[in-house]
């Protein structure tokens, strides 16, 4: 038995092998292909094949064929035969280098080990862009590079007692984001809201959704930057308005006595077209 936990699966020349299978026959075969891999051949009674293959004795029978016409003689499958033996002989290959490293220098062998580990044999396989094999087992993924951390700006309290950490970054990221908002103040309002009210906490996994909701709010209504617009400076007023108002301030004065009127002291006759009854 082959004990490796991934199996290869080129997308493309799959779909392109099996675009005659129904969903159900699709999920069959993926079902039969795994237990070939990881155990070198699939039994000879069929109706164990049948029940790896999770189908019901109906299904079984109107299936058979069409599955059938994917391996070969005594459900054989020599792509599978030929990519477990490369898998193979890789692994013997990358076994005895290893052991040649690691005979000559115990600190290099170290650092090899780590670099050089997957999943299933603890060593690399050859990757080949070319291959066609829809079961290609000369991949191996590439280890994921960690970013450096981020400090943490501010926590969210969560369901559960939990915390949850808003890093510098993400602050960086949603200011871009949301131009209008002031993110850092809205976050310690958010702080100050989930504290107030426990019982509308968000679970872990949806606090950052809930943050970018409130944002996207903040921002609609255009966020707390926008500064009051300066009022218009009047507009000046034509001469004709400028008599109408001098009338109106005289009369003022000579009405209600309002020592402040403009220009008290001065008389202003009042022509025909300067009055007009309502």
């Amino acid at each position: 038995m082959s004990n490796r936990a991934w199996m290869p699966l080129h997308i493309a020349d799959y779909l392109a092998d099996t675009g005659h299978l129904t969903a159900t026959e699709h999920g069959a075969y993926l079902l039969l292909i795994m237990h070939y891999w990881q155990n070198g051949a699939l039994p000879e009674n069929e109706r164990v094949i049948a029940r790896i293959a999770k189908l019901s004795p109906d299904q079984w029978e109107e299936s058979r064929d069409m599955l059938a016409m994917l391996f070969g003689p005594g459900w054989t499958h020599k792509r599978i035969d030929a990519e477990l033996a490369k898998a193979d002989d890789i692994i013997e290959k990358r076994r005895s280098a290893a052991s040649s490293r690691h005979s000559k220098s115990k600190s290099n062998a170290s650092a090899e080990q780590m670099q050089s580990t997957c999943s299933d044999t603890r060593v690399p396989p050859i990757t080949d862009n070319l291959s066609t094999s829809s079961l290609r087992s000369d991949v191996c993924p590439e280890p994921e590079k960690s970013a450096p951390a981020s400090p943490t700006a501010i926590e969210l309290p969560a369901l559960k007692g939990e915390m949850v950490a808003i890093t510098e970054a993400e602050v960086a990221e949603w200011s871009e984001a949301f131009p209008a908002v002031d993110v850092r103040q809205q976050l310690a309002a958010m702080r100050s809201w989930l504290n107030a009210n426990p019982g509308n906490r968000k679970t872990s996994k949806g606090m950052k959704r809930f943050v970018v909701s409130w944002l996207s709010r903040d921002q609609d209504r255009g966020g707390g930057r926008q500064q009051p617009q300066a009022q218009a400076p009047p507009r000046p007023m034509s001469p004709h308005i400028q008599r109408h108002e001098r009338i109106r301030q005289n009369l003022k004065r000579e009405l209600y006595g309002d020592e402040n009127a403009d220009n008290a002291g001065h008389v202003i006759d009042l022509a025909e077209r300067d009055y007009h009854s309502h």
